[in-house]
């Protein structure tokens, strides 16, 4: 996994949380591009490295849900990780295209054959 968040592009150890008062060093998390909880096994194409605040933020969404949530949450205006979310957009659906083989066999790997 890299040195800095896929989604927000901060460095981790060294930039500073933009939401977080205690002013930690940022905490690199390992990120499911299909969330784990959608599919019967995971395996390490499906990681990415990402920050406590982007995962947290992206949730149980997969990488195409999570860049329309950031387009609807630029329209507010008022979310704390404001400056970040178009960069952020950009980058989930780089991550969306980068990944299609996994969107392309996401039906194959779900509990079921269904999503």
């Amino acid at each position: 996994m890299g040195t800095h968040c896929w989604f927000c592009d901060r460095q981790f150890g060294v930039d500073k949380q933009i939401y977080s008062r205690s002013g930690t060093p940022l905490v690199r998390t390992r990120e499911h591009i299909i969330p784990k909880s959608r599919i019967i096994y995971s395996y390490r194409r499906n990681y990415i490295a990402s920050c406590h605040d982007c995962n947290s933020l992206k949730g149980r969404m997969d990488a195409k849900q999570f860049a329309v949530h950031i387009e609807k949450l630029m329209k507010l205006e008022s979310h704390n990780m404001s400056k970040l979310l178009p960069l952020m957009r950009v980058r989930a659906w780089k991550l969306y295209n980068k990944t299609s083989y996994l969107h392309k066999n996401y039906r194959n790997l779900t509990l079921g054959g269904k999503k």
